[in-house]
């Protein structure tokens, strides 16, 4: 059978795959990276420039929020790069034909990068609170109980 007729999904009872014009998210996947992206780099921008320029007391919250953003831009890069070809309709509505290597290349490169930023995000979120709460002992051996945490759990379904 030609596998640019086979659906890469099957589809729900009742439906029949449209592979010449199917209902796409894509543009909702557009809007949401055109707003949080830029927003997430304003945001970037002025805490850096306040930790470093104005205070001059950057610590490892901010290395790892810079570190984060690095990522975050890295999975939204790929991401778009596949919507539409063939991420953005349902995968009924995508023919077997364009789920190429290149494609399952990106998808596990994007899954990675999406562990990695989780991490990195809350592991950024507890050193910050470890800064904001470190003269309280109990709260400091709960962050560091939080940061293993995270670290051991990523390592076990990841590493």
């Amino acid at each position: 059978m030609d596998p640019s007729q086979l659906p890469g999904g099957t589809p729900p009872p009742g439906v029949i795959p449209n592979f010449d014009n199917p209902v796409s998210l894509t543009p909702v996947c557009l809007i949401v990276i055109a707003i949080t992206l830029p927003l997430m780099i304003i945001f970037l921008a002025l805490r850096l420039y306040v930790r470093f320029w104005v205070s001059r007391t950057g610590g490892a919250d901010d290395v790892l929020c810079f570190t984060s953003a690095a990522i975050v831009i890295a999975f939204y890069g790929i991401t778009l790069s596949f919507l539409d070809n063939p991420v953005g309709p349902h995968q009924w509505n995508v023919p077997v034909s364009r789920i190429t290597l290149l494609f399952q290349k990106l998808t596990v490169i994007s899954l990675v990068l999406y562990a990695v930023g989780c991490m990195t995000v809350k592991s950024t979120l507890l050193v910050l609170y470890l800064r904001a709460f470190s003269l309280n002992p109990r709260a400091r051996v709960m962050i560091w109980s939080g940061l293993i945490y995270r670290r051991l759990l990523y390592h076990q379904r990841y590493g």
